[in-house]
């Protein structure tokens, strides 16, 4: 009697003699738009939905303990449907906060988690604020986007917020809450720190300067050898981006395609990769 193959999550485990080959999604060879299309073929109602919501303040009911560290039996509880989750939002401040290898320690638990414990094995996608810098514990806080565009200085906008860049990635993050590209000319508006000011002009260099690797568009990015990290330009919009799902050793550095979600020219002309 042959004996049957399982497939759990996003590995293929294979009994007696047989191999099962991986599905086209998690294909890593193939086209980005084959692996997409295949996925959402095999997607229920209920895991598309499950990608477009976030966990980031419940974290503590869901996914951690009150140390901040993964909690199996919340997670179970939460999420044992098997639906998985579209993202984690700051995982940096679980608990009373992690530094960098408690947040890389804690994202890599949570993708196995969602990875082994879902039927398709999407990985998840985790964000971090980094409005003028990455809000985390050790990591560095720089002047509000008000005070920066005060500079009329894109290079070193660029350059902190590579900077920026790399101590989110490091920590596992795959996108980070930034820039605001609003163009603020009412004072009594609560957010006009976060704005690069009145001049639209201005707030568009400064915007562009923030988006990773603007001199090296069609290779992948590096900076001096660290990475930078997925940016969302706010209020432009968000699309969920195809993940590969690795898993980040706590503490390291490490280089990954460019992303753009935003709409400037030297971003559309960049080829995009993932879901739309």
């Amino acid at each position: 009697m042959a004996q049957r193959n399982v497939t759990r999550g996003a590995s293929s485990v294979a009994r007696g003699t047989r191999t099962v080959k991986p599905a086209p999604y998690q294909n890593a060879t193939l086209p980005a738009a084959k692996r997409v299309k295949d996925l959402l073929s095999r997607m229920t109602l209920e895991e598309k939905a499950a990608q477009m919501m976030c966990v980031w303040r419940e974290k503590a009911d869901k996914l951690v303990d009150a140390q901040g560290n993964f909690d199996l039996a919340k997670a179970q509880a939460a999420f044992g449907h098997g639906h998985g989750i579209g993202q984690v939002g700051r995982p940096s401040d679980a608990g009373k906060g992690q530094d960098a290898r408690g947040t890389a320690e804690l994202a890599n638990a949570i993708q196995k988690f969602f990875i082994e414990n879902s039927r398709l094995g999407i990985p998840v996608i985790f964000h971090e604020e980094c409005l003028h810098g990455h809000a985390a514990i050790a990591s560095t806080s720089f002047s509000q986007p008000i005070g920066l565009g005060a500079t009329f200085d894109p290079d070193l906008v660029e350059r902190l917020f590579t900077m920026t860049a790399l101590e989110a990635r490091v920590r596992g993050a795959h996108q980070a809450l930034t820039p605001v590209v609003d163009v603020a000319r009412e004072p009594r508006w609560g957010r006009v720190e976060e704005t690069y000011g009145e001049d639209p002009y201005l707030v568009s260099r400064m915007a562009i300067a923030r988006f990773p690797g603007r001199r090296q568009l069609s290779r992948q990015n590096t900076c001096d050898g660290h990475p930078e990290t997925l940016r969302r330009a706010r209020p432009t919009g968000v699309g969920n981006q195809l993940r590969s799902g690795q898993h980040f050793r706590a503490g390291a550095s490490r280089n990954v395609p460019v992303h753009f979600q935003g709409s400037h020219p030297e971003g559309r002309r960049h080829q995009r990769h993932g879901f739309v």
